[in-house]
């Protein structure tokens, strides 16, 4: 599946191509491409946006690049607005990547597909064999990391406020 070149604009708050939102709400995306997607004027999280406790999968079982995702806020592309992700409020993301799959979140460009948050409780985890590769911020991340198997790089600045490295993983 691929959901690429959504634009959801909002003068009070615009959010991303995959919402997740509820306590208690469990959302799976498997293999799914995310490109090109966009917030804007007052946008959040243009591939993916969690909130309120609400926990989204992603899984990749097959090599996968997902790039070309912004949020703007009044026309100006904000890497703390989350380009790719934008949590807040307890949202949860688990990245599962399997054994012998790579996935690769954004070229490393400003203002693009970027990893963002809102509150100290939001959490990211990157689970399976497999490796997690974010060239794109994730300076305005300040939430909780789990790194709990396989092989987890950040190109690009890192602001998690705690970090947990499973033995036997890789963060680097």
């Amino acid at each position: 599946s691929v959901i690429s070149g959504n634009v959801s604009k909002s003068a009070n708050n615009a959010y991303g191509a995959f919402y997740a939102s509820n306590a208690g709400a469990v959302s799976n995306a498997t293999d799914v491409m995310f490109a090109n997607n966009s917030a804007l004027t007052n946008g959040y999280g243009a591939a993916i946006y969690v909130e309120a406790g609400a926990v989204a999968n992603v899984n990749v079982t097959k090599d996968a690049l997902y790039s070309g995702n912004f949020a703007e806020a009044n026309g100006v592309k904000e890497d703390s607005r989350g380009g790719f992700l934008y949590m807040k409020e307890g949202g949860t993301v688990n990245f599962n990547i399997s054994e012998n799959a790579a996935l690769t979140i954004g070229k490393g460009i400003a203002g693009y597909d970027s990893i963002a948050n809102q509150d100290a409780s939001d959490s990211i985890s990157k689970t399976g064999m497999g490796a997690l590769t974010v060239n794109s911020s994730m300076q305005y991340f300040s939430g909780k990391l789990s790194v709990d198997g396989g092989t987890m790089n950040v190109k690009n600045g890192l602001g998690a406020n705690s970090i947990t490295i499973a033995s036997g993983a890789t963060l680097g």
